[in-house]
């Protein structure tokens, strides 16, 4: 292999055809690969890099023309180095691999050009639909215009769709993801924490379990979400923001997610045939958990809270969090009355009581649940679990 070596001039490098290693320095240098699997090594550079179509910027110390194709580039060791594929053409899009160490440049949906790209740690896609994946360290994706999809990896990293109906994509993470109002999201396992900017689809990774949509953040976000509440569902996959301070209405799909967590206003929460977590938080919420054993808690409020199908848990926590009606307990299907044994200072089941003819709940003189249904047979020893 043929290693060529630039001056910190204005350099015309030419590879031979055979294969040659380009080691790149300052200067505004127009290089030549030529035949063979060439290398154009900017590693010591000490310089961030930034490939961009009309050249390549080496931070402030010069930009390089490439004449021909390269097979692979390194960037400089230790620098925030990206991939700029803005322009303003409509016929251009990448496939961007961090992980993988690729980038596939895509003219008119089928020439493509795919060459190497190692120690580049940032990417900022085209117009057109492009499809971009991180790595383990904070990485910045970027996909502008187009149907993007931007795969998140390890790291904190800040992921941007940019216009366009733009998907975050974590269904290959291999651990539990929570999605904040705020549009943080936490990687389980210890991965990390994204922000994610304009995007209207987020898939997690559906082999694994409690993947969560959070809302309870909305009051500590004022500026950012204000009074809102939210319509989300899981068996439609469609999660809406109403009230925003913009005066707006927001409108997202999140694919694969199993837990809910609501805001301090009134929501409408719905689960699907899966185990479902549900939790109202504050307001006049209403609960429903469809098929599978869910766990339903209304949170302050007076809330309305529906099962379906399964063996169901109906959660309260505190005496003073009003009264809640619970659409069709079920004994036979095993649902129960979960109450917190420390939040009503209850000390067994015989501190509560039932009336048939209303289907009222109490503890002591305190009522705090509404069968609606009427139960017949309902035995607070039974039916009644305190934790």
């Amino acid at each position: 292999m043929a290693i060529i070596t630039g001056t910190d001039g204005d350099d015309i490098l030419i590879g031979t055809a055979g294969d040659d290693r380009i080691i790149a320095s300052a200067g505004d240098d127009t290089i030549t690969g030529g035949d063979g699997n060439d290398i154009v090594d900017y590693s010591d550079l000490e310089q961030p890099v930034i490939i961009q179509p009309a050249g390549f910027q080496k931070g402030v110390i010069g930009t390089d023309t490439f004449n021909d194709v390269v097979e692979t580039l390194i960037g400089a060791t230790g620098q925030a180095n990206s991939i700029d594929a803005t322009t303003d053409a409509t016929n251009v899009s990448i496939i961007a691999d961090l992980f993988k160490e690729k980038l596939e440049i895509r003219v008119g949906g089928s020439t493509r050009i795919a060459v190497n790209g190692k120690n580049f740690v940032n990417v900022t896609g085209t117009n057109q639909k492009d499809t971009i994946t991180g790595d383990a360290v904070d990485n910045q994706l970027s996909g502008r215009g187009g149907n993007d999809i931007i795969r998140g990896s390890a790291g904190n990293d800040t992921l941007n769709g940019g216009d366009g109906t733009d998907t975050a994509d974590y269904s290959k993470i291999g651990v539990s993801s929570t999605i904040f109002i705020d549009g943080t999201l936490k990687k389980g396992g210890g991965l990390g924490t994204d922000l994610l900017f304009n995007f209207e689809n987020i898939i997690v990774d559906a082999s694994v379990g409690n993947n969560t949509i959070d809302a309870s953040i909305a009051s500590s976000s004022p500026f950012i979400i204000g009074d809102a509440s939210i319509n989300a569902n899981l068996e439609t996959q469609s999660f809406v923001i109403n009230n925003l301070p913009s005066g707006n209405t927001a409108r997202f799909t999140f694919i694969n997610f199993d837990n809910i967590k609501g805001t301090n206003q009134s929501d409408t929460i719905v689960g699907d045939r899966q185990n479902n977590l549900l939790f109202g938080n504050g307001g006049n919420d209403t609960l429903s958990g469809r098929s599978g054993n869910d766990t339903l808690a209304g949170g302050l409020g007076t809330d309305t809270l529906t099962g379906g199908l399964g063996a169901d848990k109906f959660v309260f926590t505190s005496v003073l969090e009003s009264v809640d009606i619970i659409k069709d307990f079920k004994a036979v299907e095993g649902d129960k009355i979960q109450v917190s044994q420390a939040g009503f200072g209850a000390i067994s089941t015989s501190d509560f009581s039932y009336d048939p003819l209303n289907g009222s709940l109490f503890f002591e003189d305190s009522r705090f649940a509404i069968l609606e249904n009427k139960p017949t047979g309902f035995q607070t020893n039974l039916d009644i679990q305190l934790v």
